[in-house]
Order: C-alpha cells, then sequence, then structure tokens
C-alpha cells in the first residue's frame, strides 16, 4: 500500500470490512435470512478462538445470521409502521 504506515493500513482496512458488512446483510435479506452487525465484542478473545493471528487476519465486526423464532416473537405479524416520506427526508 504505498507510504502508508502499519497503523494507517489496519484503519483502512477495518473501514473497508465495513463494506462487506453492508452487502453481507444486504444479501442476507435477499434471501430471507435474520442478520445483524455487531460491535462490542472482544476483538483479542475472538482473533485469539478462530487463530485469525495465523492467517494474518483481525475481527473487526462481526454479523449474526440466523432464523427467528416466530413462536418466540411478539412482534409477527403486525403491521409495520412507516413514517411518511417528507417526516424522513430533507432536500437541500
Amino acid at each position: 500500500m504505498g507510504n502508508f504506515t502499519s497503523e494507517q493500513i489496519v484503519h483502512w482496512t477495518s473501514k473497508q470490512a465495513y463494506l462487506g458488512l453492508g452487502f453481507g446483510l444486504i444479501a442476507a435479506a435477499e434471501q430471507q435470512v435474520d442478520a445483524c452487525p455487531m460491535e462490542g465484542f472482544e476483538p483479542a478473545k475472538l482473533d485469539e478462538l478462530l487463530d485469525l493471528k495465523s492467517k494474518h487476519l483481525k475481527s473487526t465486526a462481526i454479523m449474526a445470521v440466523g432464523y427467528r423464532d416466530i413462536a418466540a416473537d411478539t412482534y409477527h405479524g403486525l403491521a409495520k409502521v412507516r413514517r411518511p416520506f417528507d417526516d424522513m427526508f430533507t432536500f437541500i
């Protein structure tokens, strides 16, 4: 990566991970699979658990995927609530 320091490369690549995360969320939605992006985990522990260091990788964010438990989902089947378009967007 040219003249970038290793810190700059780590910073840049961690930001790139969010692009992949976004596409993963879109792909899951397309396949009707529930997905949730997550931060707030302990990256060093996850890296150790998955042996990421040996692969020259580091965790940045994680995405949980699966299917909801419809029997336990109290909101399943309720009508969607949508805000009016003009309340959601401001055009400049």
